[in-house]
């Protein structure tokens, strides 16, 4: 008598050709993710003209300095609806010009704003920026003459203190 032979069963019945085709299908579905994700959000652009943004920078360094001299310190305050309140105050007065504000996000340039600030009254300036996101936020008031800087969170509680460092 012939020892019994088992069945022979489709390869398509079988575990390991199945983990042989999905290893490769799953390194292809996440392949495809990852291509989605990156041109979705692509980085933002090194500036091509560096080396006059460098410039700025060493002038921005002056008028810090000049805003030492003077003691300017402002206190700001970001409203819900992109309210913006800054209280300004000095040693030596100050002239009513115009401020300007930039509100610069950590990541994403395009999410930057520059707001201009109008007199309202004595130390007290007001303009209206687009709502801003939740997170961080670096700060820059400036006139022609000096600039202070700060770091805020928003939404914050409370005023925001900016001075020359």
């Amino acid at each position: 008598m012939k020892p019994a032979t088992p069945p022979i069963t489709p390869w398509y019945r079988q575990f390991w050709p199945w983990l042989l085709i999905c290893l490769p299908g799953v390194v292809v579905i996440a392949s495809i993710a990852t291509w989605i994700i990156a041109s979705r959000t692509a980085d933002d652009e090194v500036d091509k003209d560096y080396y006059k943004v460098g410039l700025t920078i060493n002038r921005d360094k002056g008028k810090e300095d000049q805003a030492r001299q003077l003691g300017v310190q402002a206190n700001l305050m970001l409203g819900e609806q992109g309210l913006i309140r800054v209280y300004l105050r000095s040693k030596n007065a100050l002239t009513a010009e115009p401020l300007e504000l930039f509100l610069q996000h950590p990541s994403r340039q395009a999410y930057d704003q520059r707001v201009q600030l109008k007199p309202i009254g004595p130390g007290l300036y007001e303009g209206q920026a687009q709502p801003l996101r939740a997170g961080r936020w670096y700060v820059d008031l400036s006139s022609k003459q000096w600039q202070v800087r700060g770091e805020a969170h928003y939404p914050q509680q409370g005023p925001l203190d900016l001075a020359a460092p």
